[in-house]
């Protein structure tokens, strides 16, 4: 997970970086597809933390519940190290994970960035409304850049 944050660090360097996850919502249409997959897949649930190293992708991220934690624990090392990350810099951090309500983190300070809170689950719907908010705000250049799991 280190080689995560550094990467998403030295983006940050040159620019402003939003990160977006899928939310895994209980009550989602998608819920017993989950639950089927997941008891097929027991066995391969993990217990994450920051220092495990993680098992193969297509181990770790064909589990609900292990995505969940790969996605908390990025997003909570992300918050962290953004509090004492260059608080000089000039670009923003926008982290947006399990909860509606993105949180933005700019020269070391947290902000809860309500104006752009948005309920569905998909990143695939988030990270266009999140494009079109960075052009309305003056970004003359937008690059999306993901990662998917072919079994997400």
């Amino acid at each position: 997970m280190d080689s995560v944050l550094e990467y998403i660090f030295r983006k940050l360097e040159d620019n402003d970086v939003n990160v977006i996850f899928d939310r895994y919502f209980k009550y989602s249409t998608k819920s017993p597809t989950r639950t089927s997959w997941a008891v097929q897949q027991a066995s391969r649930r993990h217990k994450l933390t920051p220092s495990t190293p993680l098992p193969a992708q297509t181990t770790a991220l064909t589990i609900t519940e292990n995505k969940q934690q790969v996605i908390s624990t990025i997003r909570e090392q992300l918050q962290e190290k953004g509090k004492t990350h260059n608080t000089t810099a000039k670009h923003s951090l926008l982290v947006t994970g399990p909860s509606s309500i993105p949180v933005e983190i700019f020269k070391g300070i947290v902000i809860d960035r309500k104006d752009l809170e948005l309920t569905h689950e998909e990143a695939d719907v988030i990270i266009p409304r999140q494009v079109v908010h960075a052009a309305t705000q003056g970004s003359m250049c937008i690059k999306v850049m993901t990662l998917m799991c072919s079994s997400c």
